[in-house]
């Protein structure tokens, strides 16, 4: 009977660490996810305003590689102007 007992009271234990674990699991990732107070970074605004803009996240992403292109092509030129000076 001793050992019964102490098995239940292992297990109810255990069950309780669990339960306490995903608890604080779960407050901290809700933390994470919750809308940005007024001290939010520049960048959150900039994304959520480009957002606002474009109406969907999709323009937002398509607009972001745009400009990720034009970067690309813009560093390009200048290298094969670099080269072509040397």
């Amino acid at each position: 009977m001793g050992v019964n007992m102490m098995r239940a009271l292992l297990s109810v234990t255990t069950l309780l660490l669990v339960v306490f674990l995903v608890m604080k699991l779960s407050a901290s990732q809700m933390r994470t996810l919750a809308p940005a107070g007024p001290g939010a970074s520049a960048a959150t605004s900039a994304a959520a305003s480009a957002v606002n803009r474009s109406g969907t996240s999709t323009n937002a992403a398509q607009q972001a590689a745009q400009r990720v292109q034009q970067a690309i092509d813009q560093g390009a030129a200048q290298r094969a102007e670099d080269a072509a000076s040397r």
